[in-house]
């Protein structure tokens, strides 16, 4: 609980030196704060901040030894991700007592933030050493020290990747539409900001994602027996508990449970410490091929002859899911918070749905779009447990046909995902709900505004049918079995699996759009706006 209120801004915390971070911060981003709210203008200077850094990381590898660079980074990775994960537990605590200071909260989320930028830097560019390892010799020497400067242009790497994918994507949807410009300022703790529109929310904004609120962790165990394991098998020929098993047993064994960070070992050894660790359950070449990353593997991501891979978090081969690197000399590099990341990486896939990369298409992906099916099924039975939990119901049905309540239409109005009704506070309960998947990267954040609010997307659709019941309430309410003069109070909801930050309610306050995370708090009237007690629970009579 202490630790909630020890926490300290980034640079604090990993001990990095102001002055290394403000002369990196003048070096990118110039010495003027700016405003930059032309989209075109702000990716162009994004552009040039990292085609900079591009070509400075690229020449460097060209000729210096890459393993230097390696150690560097993976020493890098150590710091950030221990902490990644130690803070995420504080927010985990924090969301339990539901805490929402916002200054401590403001502090945890830019930390996770500065985080994720850096973890996801280092995870590229360790991919992209693989592709310059002309120089490459054993390391000489056995220090593990922290490159200042080389840590701060990773977090720059990373924010202003992030800023740049999310204006270049958002053109789709105009000018004034989602991500819109940049501030700069380099005079302060966080240098650049995307600029868009804040709507009001109302969840806590300490954890993001769906966060195993539909699967139990205790449900991995049965991981091999699901359409997931087998289509693991089917493309890797490996078990997958048994895969992140071998990790587990690296990171306690060789790496001494964390005692030492990392260690650089040869591949006939790494192969043959596979077959010991698994007692011959997993077959130690076949566990090379599917989770050690070689110059030949990470070539084949590599976009039109580009010299490097600049994309995040969803290529098939990538580090963050597999954690081994192996150099042409065939020394292989094993790192912990590489290993952690990947079990907790594959853990969330199976746990939360996702997809592990969008570049390839085999049977494990196959498998995930069903899991993602088997997940929305989940998120309909977790939302009527709660309303029994509430309420005892005179109608709870599922994927109720538009047509048997108010007969054929000219368009088609689709079904009711559930509609629940309870005859004692004559409350109606209409809900759209959608499983969404966590984002691999940031087209996720893009993905799933579009899905929510395109063309005869998710909205179109769940309003549609929601006018249909405020244009004829009579038959509504014959099928609920009442009378016309009966009074009945209408929630029209959409509810996502996770989080989204999108306006609480539509323009009109027709739909309402609560995640499962504050459904409880929505349907006993507890949800409290950011100024006032009234509760926030829009109620629409029939």
């Amino acid at each position: 609980m202490d630790y909630m209120f020890m926490t300290r801004p980034f640079w604090l915390e990993m001990s990095i030196p102001q002055g290394v971070v403000q002369n990196k911060y003048y070096e990118y981003f110039g010495d003027k704060a700016l405003v930059l709210d032309n989209r075109r203008e702000a990716i162009n200077f994004l552009s040039r901040v990292i085609a900079k850094m591009q070509s400075q990381m690229t020449d460097y590898m060209k000729g210096n030894n890459v393993c230097y660079l390696i150690k560097d980074l993976y020493k890098i990775l150590d710091e950030v991700f221990h902490f990644y994960i130690r803070q995420k537990e504080a927010r985990n605590e924090m969301c339990k007592i539901n805490l929402q200071n916002t200054d401590v909260v403001e502090v945890f989320e830019d930390n996770r933030n500065k985080a994720c930028n850096v973890i996801d830097s280092v995870n590229l560019w360790l991919e992209n050493c693989l592709l310059y390892q002309d120089r490459a010799e054993n390391l000489r020497e056995t220090t593990f020290d922290m490159n200042n400067e080389l840590f701060v242009e990773m977090y720059i790497y990373g924010v202003a990747s992030q800023a740049l994918s999310l204006l270049s994507m958002s053109r789709k949807f105009g000018e004034r539409a989602l991500f819109t410009g940049i501030k700069v300022n380099p005079n302060m703790d966080t240098p650049l900001d995307v600029i868009k529109y804040h709507p009001v929310i109302y969840f806590n904004t300490a954890l993001t994602g769906n966060q195993n609120v539909l699967m139990h962790d205790s449900e991995l165990s049965k991981a091999d027996e699901a359409n997931f394991g087998e289509g693991f098998r089917a493309t890797y020929d490996l078990t997958f508990i048994n895969s992140l098993r071998i990790m587990s047993t690296f990171q306690a064994d060789m790496l001494h449970g964390g005692k030492y960070a990392m260690t650089v070992i040869d591949k006939s050894q790494f192969i043959s410490e596979v077959n010991r660790y698994s007692d011959g359950l997993i077959d130690g070449e076949k566990f090379f091929d599917a989770f050690v990353l070689t110059k030949e593997k990470i070539q084949s991501q590599v976009k039109n002859n580009e010299p490097i891979v600049w994309i995040m978090k969803a290529n098939k081969y990538r580090h963050e899911l597999r954690p081994f690197i192996c150099l042409q000399n065939n020394r292989v590099y094993i790192s912990y918070c590489a290993m952690e990341q990947a079990k907790r990486l594959w853990s969330s896939i199976f746990l939360n749905g996702g997809m592990c990369y969008s570049n390839s298409k085999d049977e494990l992906t196959r498998a995930i779009e069903k899991r993602n099916e088997e997940l929305s099924d989940r998120l309909v039975d977790v939302l009527r447990e709660k309303l029994r939990s509430h309420y005892v119901p005179k109608v709870d049905e599922i994927d109720v046909r538009y047509d048997r309540i108010f007969g054929e239409k000219e368009a088609d109005y689709g079904d009711y995902d559930i509609l629940f009704y309870e005859e004692e506070s004559k409350q109606l309960f209409l809900i759209e709900a959608k499983f969404f998947s966590d984002s691999l990267n940031n087209s996720g954040i893009i993905s799933d505004y579009e899905k929510m609010f395109k063309k005869n997307g998710y909205y179109e659709h769940c309003r549609g049918r929601y006018d249909l019941v405020m244009s004829e309430k009579d038959k509504i309410k014959k099928y609920l079995g009442l009378e016309s003069s009966d009074e009945v109070f209408a929630h029209f909801l959409f509810v996502s699996s996770k989080p989204l930050e999108i306006e609480f309610q539509d323009d009109d306050q027709v739909v309402a759009f609560p995640c499962l995370s504050i459904f409880d708090k929505y349907v006993e009237g507890k949800l409290l706006p950011e100024q006032g007690d009234i509760p926030v629970r829009p109620i629409h009579k029939l």
